[in-house]
């Protein structure tokens, strides 16, 4: 499988965030290989860029059977990010990963919100 590079290089991004997604993507259950013979197809590469008040930006990306993996690992990856992350920043929080395919286009896009309220 073939791990995301995430870029942490902005300020307060923590080395944490990073090696989550990083081992998300890596102990995914999707098991795609890719080839460069000319007998058999390449798969297409999707990025996942990750939004949680600073952009990070997924330079290296996926490479994944069709559009139905890149959703599949967007509805795995969010939950796993709030996860780790929601217990470190307050009671309202907003998560979102941005799929672009090999030319940048965006295809996907999907939200995970936490919103936590004393009452």
């Amino acid at each position: 499988m073939i791990r995301p590079s995430i870029d942490t290089e902005e300020v307060g991004a923590e080395r944490s965030w990073s090696a989550c997604v990083q081992q998300l993507f890596s102990a995914s259950d999707c098991s795609f290989t890719s080839t460069n013979s000319e007998s058999e197809e390449v798969m297409p590469r999707f990025f996942f860029d990750i939004h949680d008040s600073v952009m990070r930006i997924d330079k290296v990306g996926l490479e994944l059977g069709d559009v139905s993996d890149v959703r599949g690992e967007a509805m795995r990856a969010l939950p796993s990010i709030a996860k780790d992350e929601i217990p470190k920043d307050g009671d309202k929080q907003v998560f979102t990963v941005f799929v672009r395919d090999e030319d940048s286009r965006p295809i996907y896009t999907a939200t995970i919100t936490f919103a936590g309220l004393w009452v």
